[in-house]
């Protein structure tokens, strides 16, 4: 696990360099490659692979592309905590109930559906300068697809738990439960 979360800190880190050193080349590219489905494009497997290790699988590959395409369309510095928080910022930021719906549809998505969801749950973000834990992000995904669901349990929780930043508490979860 130690060996996963440097991986996600190194790779996360060599995105950043791209950021602050203003490779405009390389980060297009893999902004191109965000609308793929696969995010499989020769100009962002050029960026990305001489930064993974060999023995990853097409599986974890894909994690990594997709989250290079990601932060190329949202470099914005500053997040922490799961995308789950990530949205409860957004949702208290915007009172808007299209928020949770979209973070209920994130959050059911299935793996092969994934990318598209993030790819709209990122853009949303990044409309409204909400900042995303990159290293966090790549973690989770690679934790996505457990039956436990534990990485989509923890981003609920971080959602609709309570904690110190409010969200709207006008829900249809908190309606079911008042019935």
């Amino acid at each position: 696990m130690a060996q996963a979360l440097d991986l996600a800190d190194r790779f996360v880190g060599r995105l950043e360099t791209l950021r602050d050193r203003e490779e405009r080349g390389a980060l297009a590219a893999l902004r191109r490659s965000a609308s793929e489905a696969s995010g499989w494009q020769p100009e962002a497997l050029a960026v990305v692979y001489p930064w993974l290790p060999r023995a990853l699988g097409p599986r974890e590959e894909d994690r990594f592309l997709l989250v290079a395409s990601l932060f190329a369309l949202h470099s914005m510095a500053g997040g922490s905590g799961t995308l789950g928080l990530s949205f409860r910022r957004l949702a208290a930021a915007t009172a808007s109930e299209s928020v949770e719906k979209r973070f209920l549809g994130l959050l059911a998505s299935e793996e092969e559906d994934l990318g598209a969801h993030l790819r709209h749950a990122v853009t949303l973000l990044a409309a409204h300068a909400i900042p995303v834990d990159w290293r966090q992000l790549l973690r989770d995904l690679r934790g996505w697809g457990y039956e436990t669901q534990r990485v989509q349990r923890r981003w609920a929780r971080d959602f609709w738990g309570s904690g110190e930043e409010p969200v709207n508490t006008a829900s249809p979860i908190n309606d079911i439960q008042r019935s």
